[in-house]
C-alpha cells in the first residue's frame, strides 16, 4: 500500500489540545505476482487528533509506516510557500 497526494480538508477543534486534522489521500495497492498483478487505485478519508497517528476513517487502520506524516509535512510546506513567498 502506497499513499500519495495528500490534502489537507478541514481542522476541527478549538485549542491545540483538541484539534483534529482530516485529509484525503490516494491509495495505490498492487495484489498477485508477476503478471498477474493488479493495481488499485483509490482516494480514501484519514483523520488524527493532536500528538495522534493518522488513521483511516473508513475502518480506523493505521497508515503504513511514516508515508501519511511525510506526505502533511510536505504539503504544510508547499501550502506554507504559497500563502507566505519570500522574497
Amino acid at each position: 500500500m502506497k499513499l500519495s497526494n495528500f490534502v489537507l480538508t478541514h481542522i476541527k477543534g478549538r485549542n491545540a489540545l483538541d484539534l483534529e486534522y482530516f485529509a484525503e489521500v490516494d491509495v495505490v495497492k498492487t495484489t498477485g505476482a508477476l503478471w498477474w498483478k493488479k493495481t488499485t487505485l483509490e482516494r480514501r478519508g484519514i483523520h488524527r487528533t493532536f500528538m495522534g497517528a493518522w488513521h483511516f476513517t473508513d475502518n480506523g487502520e493505521f497508515t503504513p509506516g511514516f508515508q501519511a506524516e511525510q506526505l502533511e509535512r510536505a504539503w504544510e510546506a508547499n501550502h506554507d510557500a504559497l500563502i507566505n513567498p519570500r522574497r
